[in-house]
């Protein structure tokens, strides 16, 4: 199939034809429209997850209106270290009465709570012990504004136009203000992911082009796969808008800034690898279609295998429970098969028709010699032909001890920990979080619904069960609850609160208990706490006809942690099996692919723990963002086992014409460069995320560009060579080029006697 697709491309008219069909194609998919994105985090979890039926229950109109679009909390943070002073709390009604003005509410204002309207406090009024806005210790008050999440940019809006409502108010010298929760979070995440992937892009764009310059010292050369990966990623971001609309899927703005780094990267590899074969084949032979065929016909194979593999990886991860994981392989995969398709055809076209000009100024001549005899990577072929033993022994250990690094591996699921410091959401976290971790409970609160099919309030003796029940749990500071309450007092209540904050669903058939922590609500022991607080809810209930469900920033953070780790153990052993498939079949061996993912695997863990010795020990960070090992696994599994494609296709073509130690020599002469080059390419396109402000986009961009360099630098130049030295025939095996190389070495042999 390759030998024919060889011959194709290397026909000037049909080259013409193929670059003016993508033209043609591209422009079209351009007009389609694009995928819709969202940072929610519950949008990207299963629907069948406990806190995600909660998330349901609270958005449901029918219970709990709140117009047609979802409400997000804002908390609004008075602090002071040396208690609230009476100049403080005169700040804070100042706040209280401006918010409640419709002259100065902000814009997709949707409601308003605090102790002022609460307990109608009197001017001058002493504040009463309010658990709910004001702190055991006296220093911290909080109000709660909530938003119409109708226009995230509106949200945003109406963000600023709190904190510049608050910086008005003139409280004592030591008075603190400051803004927190999801409504803030949601106000940064926009200014995070503003245009983030047009930057990312074009910092991507500008280290390839310098790279590509520095390898190849030519101004026309960078152009050939900067143009042929816009055109794949234009032509898969067409299609997949069209399938992501037609499915109802959303894409997280991270996800598709990953997947421009990951078309870039590749697909300038993919580009490479030709590139430099091509000039080779152009010193063998005069005419550059005779070349062009050449080429396709010697690394179209590998480049399929090379992009199945990633496609593949990313195909299976639709299995993911996070969809935030199965929603980006689609739409990943998709982009590496265009980009293959624009491999196989559009790169080999474009240069066909440049020719050697495309190497300007240092045009590759016919008959020029390649040398094997200098040069660096010659000089690596030397030393592990020599010492095959020494060097997989030396970079074995190098690399466990590296791995162990990863023992030390603390996850983190606070998204608010992501941004910069000089973020408000960051800030009034940090802000509340000097009261008591009593107090930080407060951002955001656990909610248990429970649901009945006659009037809910018909079980009051087992809603006031389940609010004991909740109180007297582990972990939990207070419970808004009905212990002690008639139902009369409760329906009072609900009639001095706006729909959405109110504890009886309009429909009468859901409660709603609202349950404080005493820790970090975004914290790992806080996500611990669920499973002991969904089991005090329902144990009340046990056998009576009401569903309970509990959800909450804290319950959704725990139920991405067990589907994340579910999909890690069912989805991990599963890619590793089917790339070692592809492997098999393009290698012909049962036992390359064997070591091959060992070594991958190997730097994988060796990369984990250089990132946790970095970011946990020298940055100081508390822990490595929960998505970082799995896109770690991912990437780096699927891109190592693309340079082993490429190094293993090389020597097994070169070991069966020279034999096993000359073979094996001339393909890490030959390949070393052009290996680690694309490595560089790829780690520099990856590195481009440091330079973001998110620390999980920092954290992936050094992982992935540090695995990536790892494998290029010491797996693929020594590693992987030297075990193929050492196994001799035994790579191949039970193809018949095991039987022809020991068959060759043996002849071999005989000569030298």
């Amino acid at each position: 199939m390759f030998t024919r697709i060889a011959r194709a491309v290397a026909h000037k008219r049909i080259a013409i034809a193929i670059i003016l069909v993508w033209l043609v194609v591209v422009g079209i998919a351009a007009a389609l429209p694009r995928a819709q994105t969202s940072d929610q985090q519950q949008d990207f979890l299963p629907s069948t997850d406990d806190s995600i039926r909660a998330q349901h229950l609270a958005d449901d109109p029918a219970k709990f209106p709140r117009g047609n679009s979802l409400v997000l909390p804002l908390t609004v943070i008075f602090h002071n270290d040396n208690g609230l002073q009476q100049a403080d709390v005169a700040a804070a009604r100042a706040f209280n009465d401006q918010i409640n003005d419709p002259a100065h509410r902000p814009p997709a204002f949707a409601g308003f709570s605090s102790i002022f309207l609460a307990d109608n406090l009197q001017p001058g009024q002493a504040l009463p012990s309010d658990a709910r806005f004001l702190s055991s210790d006296g220093r911290t008050l909080t109000m709660t504004v909530l938003f119409s999440l109708q226009n995230e940019k509106q949200v945003a809006k109406g963000v600023e136009a709190v904190e510049a409502l608050l910086k008005q108010q003139r409280g004592s010298a030591t008075l603190q203000t400051g803004v927190a929760g999801p409504a803030v979070q949601i106000s940064d995440a926009n200014k995070a992911f503003g245009n983030l992937g047009n930057k990312v892009t074009l910092i991507t764009v500008v280290l390839i082009i310098v790279l590509l310059l520095a390898i190849y010292r030519s101004p026309i050369l960078p152009l050939v796969p900067l143009f042929s990966v816009g055109m794949a990623y234009a032509l898969s971001a067409g299609l997949f808008g069209v399938i992501a609309r037609a499915l109802g899927w959303k894409v997280n703005p991270q996800s598709d800034a990953l997947t421009v780094v990951l078309i870039l990267g590749a697909g300038t590899d993919y580009s490479l690898f030709i590139i430099s074969r091509f000039r080779e084949e152009l010193r063998q032979y005069e005419s550059k279609y005779e070349a062009m065929w050449h080429t396709m016909a010697n690394i179209g194979e590998a480049i399929a295998s090379s992009a199945l593999i990633v496609a593949v990886t990313l195909v299976i991860l639709v299995g993911a429970s996070l969809t935030f994981f199965s929603n980006l392989g689609p739409s990943a995969a998709l982009a590496i098969f265009c980009m293959l398709i624009a491999g196989l055809t559009l790169v080999p076209s474009i240069l066909l028709l440049i020719g050697r000009a495309a190497f300007w100024p240092f045009v590759p001549r016919y008959g020029e010699q390649h040398s094997e005899d200098r040069g660096l990577w010659t000089a690596v072929a030397r030393i592990v032909a020599r010492r095959p033993g020494v060097v997989a022994a030396a970079t074995t250990l190098v690399f466990v001890a590296l791995a162990l690094g990863s023992l030390g591996l603390k996850q983190r699921f606070d998204f608010v920990s992501n941004f910069p410091a000089s973020f408000p959401s960051r800030q009034g976290q940090e802000l509340l979080e000097k009261s008591g971790p009593q107090d930080v409970g407060k951002l955001a609160p656990t909610e248990v619904f429970v649901t009945s099919t006659d009037p809910i309030l018909n079980h009051l003796d087992q809603l006031a069960a389940i609010s004991t029940s909740l109180q007297q749990t582990r972990g939990v500071a207070s419970v808004d609850g009905f212990a002690g309450k008639t139902a009369q007092q409760i329906e009072a209540e609900n009639r001095s609160l706006p729909p959405v904050q109110r504890s009886i669903a309009a429909d009468g058939k859901t409660a709603r208990i609202t349950v404080y922590l005493n820790v970090d609500p975004y914290s790992t022991q806080a996500m611990d706490l669920i499973k002991d607080i969904r089991a005090a809810a329902r144990a009340p209930v046990r056998g009576q006809q009401l569903t309970v469900n509990v959800g909450g920033t804290t319950a959704i953070q725990a139920d991405e942690r067990s589907d994340s780790n579910r999909d890690i153990a069912l989805l991990g052993p599963i890619i590793l099996v089917a790339i070692g498939v592809i492997l098999g079949l393009l290698l012909r061996s049962v036992i390359a692919p064997l070591y091959l993912l060992g070594t991958t695997l190997l730097s994988f863990l060796a990369t984990l723990g250089l990132t946790v010795l970095i970011f946990q020990g020298l940055r100081g960070q508390t822990g490595i963002q929960n998505f970082v090992p799995p896109f770690m696994a991912i990437f780096l599994i699927a891109l190592g086992a693309d340079y082993n494609v490429f190094i293993m296709s090389r020597i097994r073509e070169e070991t069966l014409r020279e034999g096993l130690l000359a073979g094996t020599r001339k393909a890490i002469a030959r390949t070393g460069g052009v290996i680690t080059s694309a490595g560089i390419i790829l780690a520099g396109t990856f590195a481009a995320l440091i330079l973001q402000q998110l620390e999980l986009l920092q954290q992936i961009g050094f992982a992935v560009a540090a695995g990536v360099l790892l494998d290029t630098f010491v797996v693929r130049a020594l590693l992987v060579p030297s075990i193929v030295l050492l196994l001799g025939r035994w790579n191949w095996w039970p193809s018949a080029a095991s039987r022809q190389q020991a068959e060759r070495e043996a002849a071999l042999a005989t000569a030298g006697d």
